[in-house]
């Protein structure tokens, strides 16, 4: 009897190379890489060996993917989907440290087996750490986010995902996690004080954001042909 040998892949969400044996995929590295192709021919020679042994019971089934691998994929992805002007958003910085910390606690387990208290216990790795109600929720966002990415791409079951999604955020006041006091407007008396020292164009921009409210980015985008100066008083629509 002929044996069908597993095909050499591209996973084209992440730029990998996978070979997929029994249900189980294995990522083998950048794809069509020299080193992805002497793990997919180790592999096969490994597989081709085992066809000769039959195989039953419950070496048989499948090993699902580990929390490890599964990070390293999805920060693959984020840091082309994350992208402005060709360059990486903050956004990927904030997954990294959100996903390091998932890694060192958890890297080595199955994703098959990352419920809700293995959720919780990261969560309340970072409360300990005093960080913020707000950084822990925004973190834990981004990890559940990447469980939902994952399904999408046929990676985890879906029943992994909505066992994480399962837990709630932090509530104010419902939790020992530190609370940060809003930031207020900064004082007339400081930008009348600052403003002499900025150049031009620099003191230019600070008094329109402090009459309009505009953030830093949406006053840095803002170019003369977009005003409607025709009036006494000018207008600009985003």
């Amino acid at each position: 009897m002929s044996v069908r040998i597993p095909k050499y892949r591209l996973h084209k969400a992440t730029g990998q190379t996978l070979v997929e044996i029994r249900g189980h995929r294995t990522y083998l590295g950048k794809h069509d890489s020299p080193t992805s192709h002497e793990r997919y021919r180790q592999i096969i020679a490994e597989f081709l060996s085992a066809k000769s042994t039959p195989v039953s019971g419950p070496s048989a089934s499948a090993v699902p993917l580990r929390v490890e691998e599964l990070i390293l994929l999805y920060f693959q992805y984020a840091k082309g989907y994350y992208v402005k002007d060709g360059q990486p958003t903050n956004e990927v910085v904030a997954i990294r440290a959100a996903l390091r910390r998932l890694r060192t606690m958890f890297g080595s387990s199955p994703t098959s087996e990352f419920g809700p208290k293995a959720f919780r216990l990261v969560r309340e790795s970072l409360i300990q750490e005093g960080l913020s109600r707000k950084y822990v929720n925004d973190s834990m966002g981004r990890i559940t986010r990447m469980f939902r990415w994952a399904v999408v791409e046929e990676l985890i079951p879906s029943s992994v995902f909505h066992a994480v999604s399962s837990v709630p955020g932090l509530r104010k006041g419902r939790s020992n996690a530190k609370e940060t006091a809003p930031i207020g407007p900064v004082g007339d008396e400081i930008i009348d004080a600052t403003l002499p020292h900025l150049p031009d164009i620099v003191a230019d921009m600070v008094r329109v954001q402090r009459l309009t409210g505009m953030r830093p980015a949406e006053v840095c985008i803002l170019r003369p042909c977009d005003i409607n100066r025709d009036g006494e008083i000018w207008t600009y629509r985003p």
